[in-house]
């Protein structure tokens, strides 16, 4: 539900790990402002969800494969739009088609969401088994964090919703115990910062749990997606 709390991070390396965990895995980027999956996978889509949104007729998946493309550890990754523009074109109807036709060939598909809840964003939290609400430590996060659980409550699908406190740390004036007091419950997952790690990954293009397998943070990733899986 806000920007800048590592979504697409975890999201990327979500869907890596499983991957690489031999899993037939794939990502969806549905941030049609800014995506950014491809730009953390160090790849390049000519196609996009976008341009498969103008696809006419009934939807297969052997259709849907020419506008995916394959990442070195066999995730699929349907990349976002390549501009704001781009994903204007981006229609609900198109979100909930795709999901429909991948999910017979895939052990799990990993939506990456913007921080809003636009209509695609509600077609896809609605076609989703589970709903990861990622909150870093500050207070911004977790009103972030309660807002949307009132918001899935309302939609009756506040049952879907896991919490991933990301970034936690000795030192974080808002720790576990405080997330907890504030959301009435326990985090699902909880995420060591390791920001150098992070950093570096983004800007070379390579998972954390392929470039930095053996870092705690890369550990709690791979035990968050055979969790997720399970």
């Amino acid at each position: 539900p806000k920007g800048g709390t590592g979504k697409t991070t975890i999201a990327v390396n979500l869907a890596a790990a499983l991957a690489a965990a031999g899993k037939k895995a794939a990502i969806i980027d549905l941030n049609l402002d800014c995506a950014c999956v491809t730009l953390f996978l160090d790849m390049q889509a000519k196609d996009t969800v976008a341009e498969l949104s103008q696809e006419r007729g009934t939807l297969t998946m052997e259709a849907l494969r020419a506008y995916t493309v394959q990442h070195y550890s066999g995730l699929t990754v349907l990349a976002g739009p390549n501009s704001p523009e781009d994903g204007e074109f981006v229609q609900p109807r198109s979100i909930e088609a795709a999901i429909a036709v991948m999910r017979p060939f895939f052990d799990c598909i990993v939506i990456d969401l913007p921080a809003n809840f636009e209509e695609h964003t509600l077609t896809a939290i609605e076609n989703s088994d589970a709903v990861l609400i990622v909150l870093a430590p500050d207070i911004a996060s977790v009103k972030a964090a309660h807002t949307t659980m009132t918001i899935l409550d309302s939609l009756r699908m506040s049952e879907k919703a896991k919490f991933v406190f990301n970034k936690n740390a000795k030192n974080a004036f808002l720790g576990v115990k405080d997330v907890k007091k504030a959301l009435g419950r326990e985090p699902d997952f909880v995420l060591p910062l390791d920001g150098l790690t992070a950093d570096k990954c983004q800007c070379i293009g390579r998972p954390i749990v392929a470039e930095a397998s053996r870092t705690p943070l890369a550990r709690a990733l791979r035990d968050m997606a055979k969790e997720v899986l399970g």
